[in-house]
């Protein structure tokens, strides 16, 4: 199950001595967050409720962090969870269109990460080459055109 969570960044405050609410998303045990643009010191941050409290704008804070979270989760089911890896979780996080077919379609979708992989730097073209031609043999033993 995916589940969003807003914590508060103390680690890192500007001039005013205000912290950003991040909107933390964890599947595998990986993270993909998101600043929400909302700042606030710490003592009106209440982290069990995961609210802004005692603050003049709380009202309008909380509003605007719980329409980013709701954006956020309706993408998600709209996909379903089982189809979304920390990748695709990610580029939701972050706003960018994730279609239906590119989680649907295994073969495209290998070859896409294989690609960001190697474009990253994280493996080599060897590694990119063999797994781009298993992914192709894969894909004609299903019966499809590569």
């Amino acid at each position: 199950m995916i589940h969003g969570k807003f914590i508060l960044r103390a680690d890192a405050q500007n001039k005013k001595g205000e912290s950003q609410i991040y909107l933390q998303y964890i599947t595998s045990r990986k993270i993909a967050k998101k600043p929400t643009g909302v700042w606030v010191k710490a003592e009106h941050w209440n982290s069990n409720k995961e609210q802004v409290v005692r603050h003049p704008n709380a009202k309008y804070f909380n509003n605007r962090l719980q329409s980013i979270k709701f954006e956020i989760d309706k993408r998600i089911i709209e996909l379903g969870t089982d189809k979304i890896n920390i990748d695709i979780l990610r580029k939701l996080v972050a706003g960018e269109n994730v279609s239906q077919q590119y989680c649907d379609d295994f073969v495209a979708f290998a070859k896409e990460v294989t690609e960001q992989r190697y474009r990253a730097n994280k493996i080599g073209i060897s590694v990119r080459d063999n797994a781009i031609c298993t992914l192709n043999h894969f894909n004609k033993f299903l019966g499809n055109k590569i």
